[in-house]
């Protein structure tokens, strides 16, 4: 039974779709162990970062038509649209 799940590549883009929606948390926070400069912002050591996770996941620059709930964009066919960190959710 559990194959047969895993070979269901709909299921997994429905599910990943939700995901992307509806993420179960809305925002991470990380330690910065040491400092760096991410697009000219310097990030010094020890300080709180706040990832926005839904912020991201709602980006109409990174998904279009964010609002929409399209399973077929995590379609192993366009995945290779995304950042390779945007694709996988899970």
């Amino acid at each position: 039974m559990y194959d047969l799940v895993n070979r269901m590549e709909y299921l997994d883009c429905v599910v990943n779709e939700s995901l992307r929606l509806y993420p179960p948390g809305f925002i991470i926070n990380r330690e910065c162990e040491k400092a760096c400069t991410i697009n000219g912002l310097q990030i010094p050591a020890g300080i709180e970062v706040q990832i926005p996770i839904y912020a991201l996941h709602h980006d109409p620059k990174a998904w279009p038509d964010a609002e929409k709930f399209d399973p077929e964009r995590f379609r192993a066919a366009n995945k290779g649209n995304f950042h390779p960190f945007q694709v996988k959710l899970l």
